[in-house]
């Protein structure tokens, strides 16, 4: 009960703070200058008050521990220098790697740049793609399409200003998946969010965003039938959960 109402109180504050400037709090306040002309101070930075939170999460890992179970589990990669901390824009991936093949052989094209902690996921990950690819396609998967890992922007369609987990190669969105035998399966073209009937396709990407939606180790996974601007591509991600921000607010 006491979380439900922090929750609604953090997301009123937020609002509140985003859109106080359309409520009668300006941006811009006029002070008196010396020679007695009334200049406006800079306005408010919208940023979080930990603007490399994300940084942070993903940063705390053993870069090299780390890499040396990617080359354990029999991944082809290539590493990055290590950062130590992040640009000017909050950006960077503290242990870069660009992966060219999986651990069940799966290629990657283009070559996911990723941190090496999500990276270390791909082994379930690329497990539930062979698992719904046998199931609705009757042929394993060989390739999967990216249309996006590393990228130095904010989240899309919120109104925190954070940085998206795509900031800091947290983040990856799979646009296709090709076969052994058969067409590529696009999520573009072939998942159909309100298709009573779905092709055989369209059973295997719903599978396939299903399943790791329930397997918990992603924190977001989002795709067509949750989110429109996402309805070319899936989005995966081990960012923090939205509700440990509620409680580090509210001491849940």
């Amino acid at each position: 009960m006491f979380k439900a109402i922090a929750v609604a109180i953090l997301v009123a504050t937020l609002v509140a703070w985003r859109y106080g400037s359309s409520l009668g709090s300006p941006k811009q306040v006029k002070a008196p200058a010396a020679d007695g002309i009334a200049k406006a101070e800079p306005a408010e930075a919208a940023e979080p008050r930990d603007r490399h939170r994300e940084w942070k999460l993903v940063a705390a890992a053993d870069g090299a521990a780390c890499r040396a179970e990617l080359t354990a589990l029999g991944m082809r990669f290539r590493e990055l220098p290590e950062r130590s901390e992040p640009d000017a824009e909050g950006c960077g991936i503290p242990h870069g790697v660009i992966v060219s093949r999986g651990p069940l052989g799966f290629t990657y094209s283009p070559p996911l740049q990723i941190d090496c902690t999500l990276a270390k996921e791909l082994p379930w990950i690329e497990q539930v793609i062979q698992e719904q690819a046998e199931q609705h396609l009757g042929s394993p998967i060989k390739q999967v399409v990216t249309v996006g890992t590393y990228s130095c922007r904010r989240v899309r369609g919120g109104f925190t200003g954070r940085m998206s987990e795509h900031a800091v190669g947290n983040a990856i969105d799979f646009g296709g998946f090709v076969p052994r035998r058969g067409a590529t399966v696009s999520v573009g073209r072939d998942y159909r969010p309100l298709d009573d009937s779905p092709s055989a396709r369209g059973r295997f990407l719903r599978g396939v965003f299903w399943a790791l939606r329930g397997r918990g180790r992603l924190t977001h996974v989002i795709g067509p039938e949750t989110r429109a601007d996402h309805h070319d591509h899936i989005h995966v991600d081990r960012g923090e959960p939205w509700w440990h921000f509620a409680d580090r607010l509210f001491g849940g």
